[in-house]
């Protein structure tokens, strides 16, 4: 019975040593297990930030666009304005000279 024990108090150790083990091993385990789900956490957050990044970028682009066509169509207006005046006084003044250029015609034609 004395050797038995003798081992029992040798083996004491070791089993302590093996049951810290295996405690250590579960908390690394569940360590590892928190930081995955941290890490998928912040995955999905960075997914949802993007997405709403990307949808603001494209009303911020859609109000951008509108905001071009408005300066574009403003411009078209202005250009329109100056070619209509432009084309008025050109009548104007081809009206004025328009008996002149009718007998300039009339005299090449009929040389008096």
């Amino acid at each position: 019975m004395g050797q038995k024990m003798d081992e029992n108090n040798r083996d004491a150790p070791l089993d302590l040593i093996r049951s810290k083990e295996r405690e250590l091993a579960g908390r690394l385990k569940d360590a590892e297990n928190q930081a995955k789900e941290k890490v998928a956490a912040a995955r999905r957050r960075a997914a949802a930030i993007q997405q709403e990044a990307e949808i603001a970028g494209q009303g911020e682009a859609e109000q951008l666009y509108q905001h071009q066509i408005s300066r574009a169509r403003e411009a078209t207006a202005a250009i329109n304005d100056a070619g209509r005046r432009e084309a008025e006084q050109l009548t104007r003044r081809g009206e004025k000279h328009l008996d002149r250029a009718v007998q300039i015609v009339i005299d090449s034609i009929f040389p008096s």
